[in-house]
């Protein structure tokens, strides 16, 4: 699952900083409800800059994580890009059906490109 966000006038190394520590907070709490494990490792999240990636190991948990991130950044006057947010199986098994989060549809993708040219 692909997660962004917006965020507004981050512009400063110190504004970076905060940020980066927000992130960090938003992180820790929501990695506790997410995960998958390979052999003796358990894998949560990838974050890169203000895009996040959870692992989720069955379907009953995405509106858990989806409405943890988003309750966990709102903290930080963060917000879920939902228009941008996307489930994808990267396993076997067929398409996640769209998950209803607070009123916002996510919808699944077969394919994903981190940083379309198209994309805005």
């Amino acid at each position: 699952m692909i997660l962004n966000f917006h965020y507004i006038g981050l512009v400063t190394l110190v504004a970076s900083d905060v940020f980066c520590r927000a992130m960090d907070f938003i992180m820790d709490h929501v990695s506790r409800k997410v995960g998958i494990t390979v052999g003796l490792h358990t894998f949560t999240d990838i974050d890169y800059a203000d895009d996040v990636t959870l692992f989720i190991d069955t379907q009953d948990k995405y509106p858990i994580a989806l409405s943890a991130m988003d309750e966990e950044a709102s903290k930080f006057g963060l917000h879920v890009s939902w228009s941008k947010t996307k489930i994808q199986n990267l396993g076997c098994g067929s398409t996640p059906s769209p998950v209803v989060v607070n009123g916002n549809t996510v919808e699944p993708v077969q394919d994903f490109t981190y940083l379309h040219p198209n994309e805005q």
